[in-house]
């Protein structure tokens, strides 16, 4: 049996700011930026997620789909891949409403593996 990781909610602006700054990859359906969170922090911490979709993307309808999608594809297959005492921030595009929940999946495993990778991304 898989471990199951504790995956908190990022919710401050700040956070998101900061997020924005760091590490990104971008997939098809998303962006995905990543930051390594301080130490007075701790790196004990649960790993932390946040999910953007903006006005662009379409009406109020559309962009809470596609939250609900993000939120439950890390709920049910974050797995071992995000690490603890990280902030990630999924910004959606306009095709995740419509994509395979697996080709969604896939992006994700992808993109947690290619931004972990030393020297992907823009630096921290």
């Amino acid at each position: 049996m898989a471990k199951v990781m504790r995956v908190e909610r990022i919710t401050r602006r700040t956070d998101f700011k900061a997020a924005a700054k760091a590490r990104r990859v971008g997939s098809r359906h998303f962006l995905m930026q990543m930051r390594v969170r301080d130490d007075k922090e701790g790196s004990e911490k649960p790993c932390r997620f946040g999910f953007t979709v903006t006005k662009r993307v379409g009406g109020a309808v559309v962009r809470n789909r596609i939250r609900r999608r993000l939120k439950e594809l890390v709920r049910i297959d974050i797995g071992a891949r995000a690490m603890p005492g990280h902030d990630y921030v999924l910004v959606a595009r306009a095709s995740a409403e419509n994509a395979d929940f697996t080709e969604l999946g896939s992006d994700l495993a992808r993109a947690i593996d290619k931004i972990h990778q030393t020297g992907t991304g823009r630096p921290q």
